[in-house]
């Protein structure tokens, strides 16, 4: 048993010397009470003549070797370390190894913080035999030590046990460590034995001599003028330890910053920094008298103003002050960042040196665009031309996009004064669009134009290639508008929004005016199936002539408009909120999960069908029962919309429907 105490008590003394290698640490902490370092080695001395010497080396991988040696026994101990913590893996003395398992925790950033108690449950394994035991180790404050090498303040005691039940001997108690521990050097004084004490002598760690490490540093502290305020935290401190000094201005003055030797360190009132020899540091107040200019900024230019107008003006320190925020027409006020942080839109603060101020706005109204050439009606006897046009905005004007038939959106040359390049017209009639955008991101309606070309370019039929990107709208006793995908669509019946869906399309162009058009309904389950196909007769690049044969065998005739579609369907709805005309309201959440504004949260699937709708499904309880909701959504601007919902019970049968309309935030 005499060797397996003395494995305990290298164990616990090498605990205290792994922390991890010579990273920075916050006070009272491992790197603080031990930063060690690859061949750190110290030397102790006890009985009068007989010596300690303790040893580290950096194995990589987190883990450290260290070794003891003295006249009494030889030990090597593998440690496992991180920045807060240090665990015990094996002891090897002489040809016998000890190992636990799991690793004992002998020391943590927390117990050395605020003292307390580590216990670690595992179980030992040494000569062919295990058997478990418990480590307790108590840390707590030992103030001043003396030992050979000096004195060290602001100590930490460390006492540690082993409880073990071992075959065949029962349960053992052994005293595995009593240490002192200083900051910057670790372990200064460990007992041997009862009554014997080992204290450190010389040694270095990281590369100082651990006598330079005792003692303290002196702290002083002044005020500048005397009478400008007072300060506090003056004083002798461990060398190596975090220390606060406090300036408070008297009347009438205001704390400016601290100064060491003339050098400003810290415009805080409070000053914390680390203790590393002696320091004398001055509080520099100035009079409320003194004045002092002040920034204030308006973000984005031109969306609004401060009152009063005090940017680059001098006001007095010390003095209380009010700016007032306004936004510009088409404008809402964010709110103040900068020196404070506020949403109301009128801001006090006391005047110091240094303060600046920003008034944020968002511009929420949109840009206007106008085309002036050609003009709506007009009849053109060229077949290329110039098209111009005008936009303007409460801000600014960013941009202005246009698309000529069914050519996919270009960006126009100019913004207010807008123009684009040379347009090759189609023979018959032409439909011009365009509209502009703001740097807030708000566009304008978009303004269609209709006009004919006498000449044009050569016929080249009048069908197009494809209908990606358009809306199509179907006029029979009813209008009937869909909007197309790359291959899927989404439809909304104006007469009867239950008959909307959404689903698969193929488009095929059979001649040069002739195409056909054939639906298949994927959503929701009552529409579900292929629609009759729809033959078309184009009678110029934008309008047309269809003929269908119904369910029923009667053939049905219209007229259809075609025309480009704006990008309203966001790809995705994660971390936005819908809000219905009915009051109700949910936040769709990243993981797939849609919380409603009563606190339900469950799964919902979103999948956009055209440029301008989607559909979402979730699950659906009522009183009807349990199933799946399918709510269709139509989008007409930005994050705005119409809405139908079907409720499907799990036999598939329709509950109930109900519509309004929709915002998407």
């Amino acid at each position: 048993m005499k060797s397996r105490t003395k494995v305990l008590l290298f164990t616990t003394v090498a605990a205290w010397l792994c922390a991890v290698g010579a990273t920075p640490a916050a006070p009272a902490s491992l790197g603080v009470y031990w930063p060690l370092n690859d061949g750190d080695q110290t030397t102790f001395v006890y009985n009068r003549t007989d010596s300690l010497t303790i040893s580290v080396s950096d194995l990589g991988g987190g883990q450290f070797g260290v070794s003891e040696s003295s006249d009494a026994a030889n030990a090597t101990l593998t440690l496992q370390t991180d920045q807060d913590s240090s665990s015990l893996v094996s002891v090897q003395e002489g040809w016998v190894t000890v190992s636990v398992d799991p690793a004992v925790l002998l020391l943590d950033n927390s117990a050395l913080q605020n003292g307390g108690t580590l216990t670690t449950a595992t179980t030992v394994s040494q000569q062919g035999i295990s058997y478990p035991a418990t480590f307790t180790t108590r840390v707590a404050n030992a103030g001043t030590v003396t030992v050979p090498a000096g004195t060290y303040y602001d100590c930490r005691s460390i006492s540690s046990t082993e409880v073990a039940h071992v075959p065949g001997h029962g349960t053992i108690s052994a005293s595995a460590l009593t240490a002192y521990l200083a900051p910057n050097v670790g372990i200064i004084k460990t007992l041997v034995k009862p009554g014997v004490w080992a204290e450190l002598q010389s040694g270095s760690v990281g590369g100082v001599d651990v006598s330079t490490l005792a003692g303290a540093d002196t702290v002083a502290v002044s005020a500048s003028p005397t009478g400008g305020g007072k300060v506090t935290g003056g004083g002798t401190f461990p060398s190596g330890t975090s220390h606060t000094v406090t300036a408070t201005p008297s009347a009438s003055y205001a704390f400016a910053d601290w100064t060491e030797n003339g050098n400003p360190v810290s415009t805080e009132a409070s000053y914390t920094f680390t203790v590393a020899g002696n320091i004398s540091l001055v509080a520099n107040f100035t009079s409320s008298s003194v004045s002092s200019p002040i920034t204030v900024a308006v973000s984005p230019p031109g969306t609004g103003t401060v009152s009063p107008n005090d940017n680059g003006q001098s006001l007095q320190v010390g003095k209380k002050y009010t700016l007032t925020a306004k936004p510009a027409n088409g404008c809402k006020f964010i709110g103040w960042t900068g020196s404070n942080n506020s949403g109301s839109t009128t801001l006090t603060f006391t005047m110091a040196p240094g303060l600046s101020f920003t008034a944020n706005f968002k511009d929420t109204q949109r840009p206007v665009c106008a085309v002036l050439y050609p003009k709506a009606k007009e009849s053109i006897t060229t077949s290329t031309i110039t098209a111009t046009g005008k936009a303007s905005d409460n801000v600014g004007v960013a941009a202005v996009y246009y698309q000529l038939n069914t050519d996919p959106w270009t960006l126009a040359e100019g913004t207010t004064n807008w123009s684009t390049p040379g347009l090759t017209l189609a023979s018959g009639a032409n439909v011009l669009r365009a509209y502009a955008v703001d740097a807030a991101g708000n566009a304008s309606l978009t303004n269609s134009i209709t006009f004919t070309c006498a000449v044009g370019a050569p016929p080249t039929g009048r069908a197009p290639a494809n209908i990606n990107g358009q809306i199509l709208t179907f006029k029979t006793d009813h209008v009937l508008t869909a909007c197309f995908g790359d291959s899927t669509f989404s439809s909304f019946d104006n007469a009867n929004a239950s008959n909307s869906e959404v689903g698969n399309y193929t488009y095929l162009k059979t001649g040069p005016n002739a195409a056909q058009l054939n639906l298949t309904d994927t959503a929701p389950p009552p529409n579900a199936g292929s629609q009759p196909a729809v033959y078309l007769i184009f009678t110029s690049t934008t309008t047309a002539t269809f003929a269908l044969t119904n369910f029923h065998g009667v053939v049905q005739t219209g007229t259809m408009i075609l025309a480009g579609a704006r990008d309203y369907a966001p790809a995705s709805v994660a971390g936005k909120t819908i809000t219905n005309s009915k009051g109700g309201s949910g936040k769709f959440n990243n993981d797939g999960t849609v919380t409603s504004n009563n606190g339900v949260t469950t799964p919902y699937t979103y999948a956009p069908y055209s440029p301008t709708g989607a559909m979402f499904t979730w699950p659906y309880n009522g009183s009807g029962g349990a199933g799946t909701a399918y709510v269709q959504v139509q989008f007409t601007g930005d994050g705005t919309g119409s809405y139908w919902e079907w409720d499907i019970d799990t036999d598939g049968n329709l509950v109930e429907t109900s519509s309004g309309t929709f915002t998407l935030k």
